[in-house]
């Protein structure tokens, strides 16, 4: 169990390797906007790959609904992790 001093603050305290490592919210945020940006970079390197078929497009079209769709069910599963919060 954590401490209420560190759960307060919001940093969590994790013990490794004989030293404490205290990860914040601003470390987890900034890992997951760098995984998000090299997906983003693996993504257009990934384009050059693909046959034209692939590229045609309706298969751009087909690619921005689901797009579409998952930022929707993305928002909708946010809005109710935070609205139950």
């Amino acid at each position: 169990m954590l401490p209420a001093r560190l759960v307060q603050t919001g940093t969590t305290r994790l013990e490794g390797h004989g030293r404490d490592i205290v990860v914040t919210a601003i470390w987890v945020s900034m890992a997951a906007a760098l995984a998000a940006f090299v997906a983003g970079l693996f993504g257009l390197w990934l384009e050059r790959l693909l046959p034209e078929p692939h590229t045609s497009d309706r298969s751009r079209d087909m690619i921005t609904a689901i797009i579409g769709l998952v930022s929707l069910l993305l928002a909708l599963v946010l809005g109710t992790i935070i609205g139950s919060a």
